[in-house]
């Protein structure tokens, strides 16, 4: 599982992912407005390895048995049909469908080479499982820098993985990171309880307000908000936490020396290097010593 940036070549599969998910639907045009605008908030869910046996539940016409397999079960077997008049106790209840197959496949183990699908390529779309739409205010009514979460969605078989708020803490950090949001609002219906919980319970969004028919279907939402105060201080400790670890150097490495001038003074002593030291100097004291 992969979450990335959003790419103009992901919006067909995101427009996909919406219309199969959600009843607010957008146009092609609408995802591009906020790729292009604000690249660094939206984000999406991929995909990359789909199982065996996810591509054998979604097409099952695809796998190749062996010629002398049967997988058609009526319910009576061949010794019960022949003698189908002599007794009605030779009626035989119907296999269950896995036991059956595992069954007639005893011998013959289930492996990819026995689907005939083309390999995987470079080339071949990838697999858009959730996104998170989301945008800046242009013109905010508080005149507050804030983002704002347009559209969010899941696959259904790619629920309760944590994806949703993967995806969200995701455009939340860069919001407070690249535009210096201060909060982030959205919008849910009041009967989606799951969106709700997730929300106010997991992400910590909190009800601003209701908006009487929000929707197009006349259903009410909640105003949510989440302050990202926290977010932004977090990520200044984050830049703060790396220390110069090389000695000061001048007036402004020195923490206490423009604040003790005369600190510095007592700790400077002049001393003779190099040509000032002379040799003449040091027979005279010697000499002086003698006498």
């Amino acid at each position: 599982m992969d979450i990335r940036v959003i790419r103009a070549s992901d919006i067909p599969h995101v427009q996909t992912a919406n219309i199969t998910n959600l009843p607010e639907n957008y146009f092609c045009k609408y995802y591009l407005y906020h790729a292009q605008s604000w690249p660094q908030l939206s984000y999406v869910a991929v995909d990359s390895q789909i199982s065996f046996f996810q591509s054998l539940l979604a097409k099952p016409s695809l796998v190749q048995f062996p010629s002398s397999t049967s997988l058609l079960d009526t319910g009576f077997h061949r010794s019960s049909l022949r003698s189908a008049s002599k007794s009605r106790w030779d009626f035989r209840p119907p296999i269950p469908q896995p036991l059956l197959l595992a069954r007639q496949t005893r011998k013959h183990v289930l492996t990819p080479s026995k689907v005939s699908r083309p390999p995987k390529s470079p080339y071949d779309p990838p697999k858009i499982v959730g996104y998170v739409l989301a945008k800046m205010e242009e013109d905010p009514a508080d005149g507050i820098q804030h983002g704002h979460i347009t559209s969010l969605s899941v696959m259904r078989t790619h629920r309760r993985l944590g994806l949703a708020e993967k995806l969200m803490r995701q455009s939340q950090r860069a919001m407070a990171e690249t535009f210096g949001a201060h909060y982030v609002s959205l919008h849910v219906r009041v009967s989606n309880m799951a969106a709700l919980k997730l929300y106010r319970d997991t992400l910590g969004f909190e009800v601003e307000k209701t908006e009487s028919k929000y929707y197009a279907d006349g259903e009410d939402a909640f105003s949510m908000r989440m302050d990202l105060s926290s977010l932004r201080q977090a990520m200044i400790d984050e830049d703060g936490s790396d220390e110069d670890e090389g000695e000061p150097v001048g007036s402004m490495g020195k923490k206490d020396g423009a604040a003790n001038p005369e600190k510095e003074k007592e700790t400077k002593r002049k001393v003779k290097v190099g040509r000032a030291l002379g040799v003449g100097e040091l027979v005279e004291k010697n000499e002086s010593q003698k006498a």
